[in-house]
């Protein structure tokens, strides 16, 4: 696939440098696998998206971007050289050289790699003159330059006047320089000398094997050869994936030049597979596919006996057909590298063949298969090998599988046992992609257990492992994991964009068998925001990749979630076609638990066609199903349709039971759930149809109350909506307290009239945030960018002081003030406030990791929390008044959140006293003089909370 092409008039801001970084990178990647068209494509729009981001800064642009510029047109003149372009490439060199002389002239180093990018093109262009020019002019230049300063500005010289030589057929000085040029190389440390010192010693082989000097050109040959290969073993020692693929990609070039000797073809083969590992942990699937099978080919061709590079190839061909979801041919490969290995005695080679093997069996649904193949390679591995790091990377790799098969089977506490002992497996190498896996896994399993803070932590490591790994493929898959785990939570704008973000990298890999997974997760969150035309067009896309694989399990699924969302939009016939066929499907591959489910969604077909009969023979399969498997979610699921189904029929009592059932399990397995509330909300509309005005109420407040903490704006409005049709007094009541909590709201109702509204006297908890360096952040934004920031700003404080029960009382430009215990119901109000407080910080570092991936300023915030008495009420005069807190708990308050640096929580003695059950690690700041107060304070800075008091639904 070719660089993801920007839309024009996208902003410059979400344009930002990471974004080109990981172009650039992407590029460079394009390069070296020979594809120099594209990789040019993508250089071109760095360089676009560069100019975009800084467009307008002319003459003030930082000195890295102007670096960053000056490397990019080199790689885009690079590109164009080896493309075959060379007349495109003199235009960038120049540029380059322009930049070299202008902001750069005092650094020799920058002047000489735009000469030799320069001469370079202008040599391919058949320019020998101009190439004379520049090049000579860079040999004076390099023999000027200081002895301490960097070799690789000579070792470029070196190059360029040899080259220059050669193509002037000049045989003995071209030999001469390249041959100083190699004695004054380095033991290479980076990519870029290996990459230099390798063709310093590709143009001496071709030099001197033009004077038929063959024997002097294989040495040369080979030296390159062991430079790159050394150099890239370093690398993926290092995870440093994009170098080891950049030099191991040269190397197969000169190995081309080598005879087909079996010392040749073993290290060519071992080379190549090499680089298919990593291209494959890059998501390079084809690619890495493709080297797989020319090795295999190559040792057939040859009849060099290589048993491990043959094993190992067939093991690559079998995982990329897993990739492609292709199970049974998969298992053919890998069973056939089994056999070689087991043949050979290679006891790595068959335990890396049966963990694949494995793979593929338990991908397919045959879990007992794989696990006896993973469970005898364990053995064999600890046996045979058990000091090798190889082994025991294999070994933490087998346990994760391991892990990954008991949590389906839903032996939580034995998965966990084997991602602890994998990551045992792994202390030596921290920052290996295997570790990686296993906290994905681990925030997976903890994400589907409602453990969404443990989820968050894991799965930030195993994100931060893979990018820094540059392991694409497991980086998409981990964005998707993080987005399922804030779907869990309702922080759904978060779940969505880590979900575009998966979409985004795989469809830019070309990786459709792993888009289903990603388009329907994001659609079930359109779902969730009632947003049904995205969803379906999701679900769409899910189903056309479906429809061309093998996997008739996928393809149940994508007929399931393109039903449902059909019959949302009223569009049940086709939506009954599509569940005939899922449910078909679901009953093939034995899958009893969506079997079920998809009868449901059947019988709500049936019952919106007034069929009870078969709505109700539906429910009653389903729930059989249910029972046997005790799957209290799914019985929930089918009591809330068998109500639907039965309310519909006019038989009321049996739904009215069916109703109570549900909110009662839901309510045990999480109040704070969306299928409470959407249980809730049926259940009110059984009441209004019973003209049961007060229970219908009650349902509907508790169906708002749910939305609201999830932040589900659409949904929320409708239930508004619906609570003003059934009881207008009390919508007006709702929209009331949400300005001045429940009590001051049915004060205003008794009254009617607002001069006789009291103030009381109160103990509340009053909380203060603000943004550190407002003023100067807003003088550097255009308004669209402050209204973003705000914004931003503002729905994360409101959505996590709702969800801990308190009310947000004013909005005073950057600050947020709120209240809780104002309706006197919040014994424990100190603590919750302080629980609002570090879920705060959490929160805004989610965002801020967003903003900053977007290119966006963060937001940066101090949080007080102070408790006691305030007066509350409503204050003003006639023409105007506001209803707050006053007094000295106030008044403090705010002096203590003044006190607090970025990030930080200070509270008083009060509130630390009060929480102190909850508090698991705070600074005592000592006795802190604050503004207006005649005797200092004591300060506390809130650094942690117990494990269990930061648990959701606390």
């Amino acid at each position: 696939m070719s660089p993801q092409i920007y839309r024009s008039g996208e902003s410059a801001v979400a344009r930002s440098l990471l974004d080109i970084d990981s172009l650039i990178n992407e590029s460079t990647e394009l390069a070296a696998l020979g594809r120099h068209n594209d990789a040019a494509l993508g250089f071109r729009q760095a360089l676009s998206g560069l100019e975009d981001r800084f467009r307008g800064a002319a003459g003030q642009l930082p000195v890295d971007i102007i670096e960053r510029r000056f490397r990019l047109l080199l790689r885009l003149a690079r590109a164009h050289i080896d493309g075959d372009s060379p007349l495109k490439a003199i235009p960038c060199a120049t540029e380059a050289m322009a930049i070299a002389r202008g902001p750069f002239s005092d650094y020799p180093e920058f002047f000489l790699r735009a000469a030799f990018e320069l001469g370079s093109s202008y040599l391919a262009s058949g320019d020998t003159a101009a190439a004379k020019s520049i090049i000579t002019e860079s040999a004076k230049v390099s023999r000027s330059t200081s002895a301490d300063s960097s070799a690789l500005p000579q070792m470029l010289s070196a190059l360029a006047v040899g080259r220059l030589f050669a193509a002037e057929g000049k045989s003995a000085p071209a030999i001469a320089a390249f041959e100083h040029g190699v004695k004054s190389s380095p033991e290479p440390t980076d990519v870029e000398t290996a990459l230099v010192k390798s063709d310093l010693l590709l143009s001496l082989g071709d030099a001197v094997s033009r004077l038929s000097m063959a024997d002097k050109a294989f040495q040369s040959y080979i030296e390159a050869v062991s430079t790159l290969r050394n150099s890239g073993i370093e690398a993926i020692k290092n995870n440093k994936s994009l170098d080891a693929a950049v030099l191991l990609a040269s190397a197969r070039k000169i190995f081309q030049k080598l005879p087909n000797t079996a010392e040749c073809v073993a290290a060519r083969i071992d080379s190549d597979i090499s680089l298919a590992s990593i291209l494959d942990m890059r998501g390079r699937w084809e690619e890495a596919d493709k080297l797989c099978r020319e090795a295999a080919e190559l040792l057939q061709r040859t009849g060099v006996s290589h048993p491990r590079g043959a094993a190992l190839a067939r093991i690559g061909m079998g995982t990329f057909l897993t990739h492609m979801k292709k199970y049974e041919d998969a298992a053919v490969e890998l069973s056939r590298a089994v056999e070689i290995a087991e043949k050979n005695n290679d006891i790595f080679a068959l335990c890396v063949a049966q963990y694949n093997l494995g793979l593929a069996l338990s991908k397919r649904g045959s879990d007992e298969k794989g696990t006896k193949l993973f469970e005898e390679a364990l053995d064999m591995l600890s046996t045979s090998l058990p000091d090798d790091a190889d082994a025991k990377r294999l070994m933490a790799l087998i346990r994760n599988q391991l892990g990954f098969i008991s949590a389906r089977a839903r032996r939580f506490d034995a998965a966990v046992e084997h991602f602890q002992q994998s990551i045992e497996l792994l202390r030596n190498r921290p920052a290996d992609t295997a570790i990686g896996e296993t906290y994905r896994l681990l925030g997976e399993i903890y994400s589907e257990r409602g453990q969404n803070m443990q989820s968050e932590r894991a799965l930030k490591k195993a994100l931060k492992t893979f990018e820094d790994a540059g392991a694409v493929y497991e980086t998409a898959r981990t964005f998707r994991s993080i987005g399922v785990n804030f779907l869990s939570t309702g922080e759904l704008d978060k779940a969505i964009y880590f979900l575009d973000e998966s979409i985004s990298l795989l469809e830019k890999l070309g990786i459709e068998a792993e888009l289903p997974m990603a388009y329907s997760t994001k659609a079930k969150a359109c779902v969730m925001m009632e947003e049904y035309a995205q969803a379906e067009s999701l679900f769409t896309k899910d189903f056309n990749i479906a429809k061309k694989s093998e996997n008739k399990h996928s393809l149940a699924f994508s007929y399931f979630h393109l039903a449902r969302i059909r019959r949302l939009l009223g569009r049940s016939h086709t939506a009954e076609d599509f569940l005939k066929r899922s449910l078909d499907l679901f009953n093939e591959v034995n899958n009893r638990e969506m079997a079920a489910l998809t009868m449901l969604e059947m019988a709500l077909c049936a019952s919106a066609r007034r069929d009870t009969k078969t709505a109700t023979d539906l429910c009653a399969k389903a729930q059989s199903v249910f029972e046997a498997s005790k799957n209290q979610e799914n019985i929930a699921c089918e009591l809330l349709t068998r109500g639907i189904v039965l309310r519909e029929a006019k038989r009321r009592q049996m739904a009215r039971r069916c109703y109570e059932d549900c909110i009662r399990i839901h309510e045990k397995l999480n109040p704070a759930a969306l299928e409470l509330a959407e249980a809730h909300f049926e259940f009110a509309m059984f009441w209004r149809e019973e003209s049961d005005k007060k229970s219908a109420t009650r349902h509907i407040l508790n169906a708002i109350e749910i939305t609201e903490k999830l932040g589900l704006t659409k949904k929320l409005s409708k239930y508004l909506a619906a609570l003003n049709d059934i009881n207008p007094e009390a919508g007006a009541g709702m929209r009331l307290s949400r300005i001045m909590g429940k009590s001051g709201a049915e004060q205003m109702i008794k009254t009617k009239d607002e001069d006789k509204l009291t103030v009381e006297q109160k103990n509340l908890t009053v909380f203060f945030t603000d943004i550190r360096g407002f003023t100067t952040i807003s003088e550097t934004l255009s308004l669209e960018e402050l209204n973003s920031f705000l914004n931003d700003f503002y729905t994360s404080v409101t959505q996590v002081i709702i969800r801990f029960g308190g009310l947000i009382n004013k909005f005073i430009g950057d600050e947020v003030m709120a209240l809780f215990n104002i309706d006197g119901a919040l014994e424990d109000h100190p603590a919750r406030a302080l629980k609002a407080a570090v879920e705060l910080v959490r929160t805004m570092g989610e965002v801020n990791m967003i903003r900053e991936r977007r290119g966006e300023t963060p937001i940066h915030l101090g949080i007080g929390v102070n408790c006691g008495d305030v007066l509350i009420g409503t204050f003003g005069s006639s023409l105007r008044q506001d209803y707050t807190a006053i007094g000295d708990t106030v008044n403090t308050a705010a002096r203590l959140q003044a006190k607090a640096g970025p990030g930080e929580i200070v509270v008083s003695q009060k509130v630390y006293d009060a929480a102190s059950d909850v508090i698991a690690e705070a600074e005592d700041m000592g006795e802190i003089p604050l503004k207006g107060k005649d005797r200092a304070a004591r300060l506390w800075k809130i650094k942690a909370l117990k494990e269990e008091a930061t648990r959701e639904g606390q």
